[in-house]
């Protein structure tokens, strides 16, 4: 979809009043009529004229605005935190996003020093004055209910029904903590005091082993994210419902669903989906042979069976890969990937033998 942007910042006077985010979107939403499907604008135009709408209408303009949503931003229009987070970023004058910045890092400080009164004044003042920009803070409230719905997932003795709730819900947790990693990747010295208080909080609620595995996880797909950003591919988080039932953490403009896998060590894998069946579990290369990993075979063979679901459920025929990148091979603290593991990936999406990433 084209769309062009509207100015960045507009500072409030006095006879200016600043802008709800509401209201930025539905200036977006006019500065981008032509980006919708021809046939939808009229519903779109009702709307941003404030006349009312059918219950058909709205369902239409739902679907529609979530859709351009997605396109432009690259996440779910459902993730209202992360909405609100980002129109806030683009249009509140840079005073207040400075002073917002500050409130999250006096935040994190109070976390550090365990000083509970200090964090419940802070939260609440924050709250106050930025309610449409709680991203910063949700991160850390939310990071122990998160771990414990992880830990009891792994458990496995829930009910059926209990067990997809939480799992839901644990992918829009693991949504938002990706979009904060990403929007917050530029500033190292922000990303370790989180870290840091991150670990403090797991390990007083009793949660480091399940801590250092969503570290890993979480870090393993940003930085997926990041190596598909700088080939040009366009990625998108994907939406947390199709994290939890149709295994997709990525979604590429050119090259479709992408699943992630971490690992200790080795060298990175990526294989499409188009490959009709996994590698033999024994390759020669010159004088080396190499042994596959049977697991990656085996979550290999789950995924081209989820996608190809999905594909039609949806009625797409869905294509992609699975990738999985050693740990080493990324920036621990932001996920910034290595140029020798981006320059792998790049190979193998363009076909050729590439060299060794190590």
């Amino acid at each position: 979809m084209e769309h062009r942007e509207m100015p960045l910042v507009v500072e409030p006077t006095p006879e200016r009043p600043p802008k709800s985010v509401k209201q930025h979107v539905r200036d977006e939403m006019a500065a981008d009529l032509t980006a919708f499907p021809e046939e939808a604008r009229v519903v779109v135009k009702k709307y941003l004229d404030g006349a009312g709408l059918t219950p058909e209408e709205e369902a239409a303009l739902q679907r529609e605005r979530e859709n351009w949503w997605q396109d432009k931003y690259g996440f779910p229009w459902a993730d209202k935190v992360a909405r609100a987070e980002v129109i806030r970023r683009k249009y509140s004058p840079p005073k207040e996003q400075a002073e917002a910045r500050m409130f999250q890092e006096a935040m994190m400080s109070a976390f550090q020093r365990g000083d509970k009164q200090g964090i419940e004044a802070l939260k609440k003042e924050y709250e106050e004055r930025y309610p449409d920009q709680l991203e910063g803070v949700a991160v850390l409230f939310e990071m122990v209910p998160f771990l414990e719905r992880r830990a009891k997932l792994a458990e496995e003795r829930s009910s059926r029904q209990d067990r997809l709730k939480m799992l839901e819900e644990s992918t829009q947790d693991q949504f938002l903590f990706s979009h904060f990693i990403l929007s917050n990747s530029g500033d190292k010295s922000f990303l370790k005091d989180f870290w840091a208080v991150a670990e403090k909080l797991s390990a007083d609620g009793g949660h480091t082993r399940e801590f250092n595995r969503f570290r890993r996880g979480l870090l393993s797909q940003v930085a997926v994210y990041k190596i598909m950003e700088a080939l040009g591919t366009k990625p998108s988080l994907s939406h947390p419902k199709e994290d939890a039932f149709h295994a997709i953490d990525l979604w590429t403009e050119k090259a479709g669903a992408v699943q992630i896998k971490g690992h200790y060590e080795g060298e990175p894998q990526l294989i499409p989906t188009e490959t009709g069946v996994f590698p033999g579990v024994e390759v020669k290369e010159g004088e080396q042979v190499k042994f596959f990993n049977s697991y990656l075979a085996h979550e290999f063979e789950k995924f081209k069976y989820k996608i190809s679901e999905y594909g039609e459920m949806t009625g797409r025929d869905i294509k992609g890969f699975i990738i999985q990148i050693p740990y080493s091979k990324f920036d621990f603290v932001t996920g910034e990937p290595s140029p020798e593991v981006i320059e792998f990936v790049r190979a193998q999406m363009a076909g050729r033998p590439p060299e060794s990433a190590e």
